[in-house]
């Protein structure tokens, strides 16, 4: 096997292939691998410096497979530990990640494959590196700088079946700039963080999906008591202003199965000033979602999102929550708190249909703080969303419960339907229910309806409670049609 790579480099890193009897290549004469400095030890891959593994000739055709073991009590893998690094992988045809576990008491949280940080703290595949073997076993960094890993221009990339026993199943950084781009697909599923993050966990660092084909998260989980199971993402970059958290120029995006106790799919966590944003990701066939949350489940907030940054959706194809559930307090699909502005705007259409929250308010949408949708393009429609409580009279919102902390509710300029049909709530408010001194504003849609929602208490389409000392107002105005059945 030959393997294209500087002569002074060759030996270590032919140690490290053959003490790895999963790493495996087909035709691996045509990747060429490079680094500064490889080590090896267990069954991880550690360098300083920068490496890269890139399939040679114009047209990805060649698989590259980093494979650990489904051992559940002996097995100890991490495929790579960064230390102020940058790590590439560009045309591939064919990427895969499987069956890594990662065990440590030295980390704080872990990394199932790829572990780095640009931090001098003993925290979490970073600073200090425990090699994937014995706690006793680690590099020592000196290199506070930013760790870099990019996945551009490849075929099919796939993480399946890692596992972190702290958290981040299949990759754990911080303050690392993750850049995933002009990829056919990439694919996380079935990864486990005992943390949080059941499939990335990101602290102080940029997670960017950009001009993918495809991207799925699909069936991954954290912790019973984490946030994100698919991926959790804290703070952000000190080393740039770019959002921590950017999808942007996808053509498809999948969120399915995945859960967690806070934010069954996602958990973004971040003050006021944070910004996360998903933008112009547009499919090829406008009657298909471009942005699929589907079945995504959470223990306490938010089935499928929990945001405690500001959250945007921009000139996206159409948007669909379908099917997702939270066990208590609030957002069957989406929980925003008081730190979050959510909004939705120039969208080609929203669809929140049949979301759940079994113990609380919001079947889908518990909003903390201002929420808006405006401008969409097609249809907005939320239907079959359901609030429900234990406690007589609780369960607000089947659709949208919007809570006193919050600045306003807009859902103007539509330019076609916008509809709540069929919500319930156990409580007040079967389609909305807006709590204390919050502003809501339903004007200039092309057509507003509210059909069969029904609620056991007051509102049956929508309730908008003040002290009266509070009191900002509401206003229905301007639209071509307005339906109330």
């Amino acid at each position: 096997m030959k393997l294209h790579l500087p002569l002074s480099l060759r030996s270590a890193l032919l140690v490290t292939v053959a003490a790895l009897s999963s790493y495996s290549f087909a035709q691996a004469e045509e990747v060429s691998i490079s680094s500064d400095t490889l080590y090896q030890y267990g069954s991880t891959v550690f360098f300083r410096g920068s490496a890269s593994y890139v399939g040679v000739g114009n047209t990805p055709t060649y698989t590259l497979t980093f494979e650990g073991t489904t051992d559940e009590v002996n097995s100890n893998t991490l495929a790579f530990a960064l230390v102020g690094d940058e790590l590439s992988f560009s045309n591939i045809k064919t990427l895969e990640f499987k069956h890594h576990r990662f065990r440590s008491t030295w980390y704080e949280w872990g990394g199932g494959v790829l572990s780095g940080s640009g931090s001098t703290y003993n925290l979490w595949g970073g600073s200090v590196i425990n090699a994937g073997m014995a706690d006793s076993i680690r590099e020592e960094a000196n290199s506070p700088q930013a760790c870099v890993v990019n996945i551009t221009g490849n075929g099919n990339v796939l993480f399946r079946d890692n596992k972190s026993y702290n958290g981040g199943g299949a990759v754990a950084i911080k303050n690392t700039e993750l850049t995933i781009q002009d990829n056919k697909s990439i694919t996380f599923e079935e990864n486990v963080g005992g943390g949080n993050g059941g499939a990335i966990n990101a602290l102080n660092s940029g997670v960017h999906f950009k001009n993918n084909d495809s991207v799925v998260f699909e069936n991954n989980t954290a912790n019973s008591n984490g946030s994100g199971g698919a991926f959790n993402v804290t703070g952000g970059p000190s080393y740039t202003g770019e959002a921590p958290l950017l999808f942007e120029g996808n053509k498809s995006i999948v969120f399915s199965s995945n859960i967690a106790a806070w934010g069954g799919a996602i958990h973004l966590g971040g003050g006021s000033s944070t910004r996360h944003l998903f933008q112009n990701n547009v499919g090829d066939d406008p009657s298909k979602a471009s942005i699929l949350f589907k079945g995504n489940q959470a223990y306490y907030r938010g089935g499928a999102i929990y945001a405690e940054g500001n959250l945007s959706f921009l000139n996206n194809g159409l948007i669909e929550f379908i099917d997702n559930e939270n066990s208590e307090y609030g957002g069957g699909a989406v929980f925003t708190s008081s730190n979050c502005h959510l909004i939705f705007d120039g969208n080609n259409g929203l669809r929140f249909i049949g979301n759940k929250i079994a113990k609380g308010s919001g079947g889908a949408i518990y909003c903390g703080r201002s929420f808006s949708i405006t401008n969409t393009k097609g249809t907005v429609l939320f239907e079959k969303n359901e609030s429900v409580s234990t406690v007589s009279g609780s369960g607000f919102g089947g659709a949208i419960y919007s809570s006193k902390n919050g600045a306003y509710i807009s859902i103007s300029d539509n330019k076609e339907n916008v509809i709540f049909k069929d919500n319930h709530s156990t409580g007040s408010g079967g389609a909305i229910y807006a709590d204390g001194s919050r502003d809501v504003y339903l004007d200039n849609n092309q057509t507003l309806s509210f059909v069969n929602n029904s609620s056991d208490y007051d509102g049956g389409a929508m309730y908008h409670w003040n002290t009266g000392n509070s009191y900002e107002g509401c206003s229905i105005s301007g639209n071509t049609h307005l339906n109330f059945e």
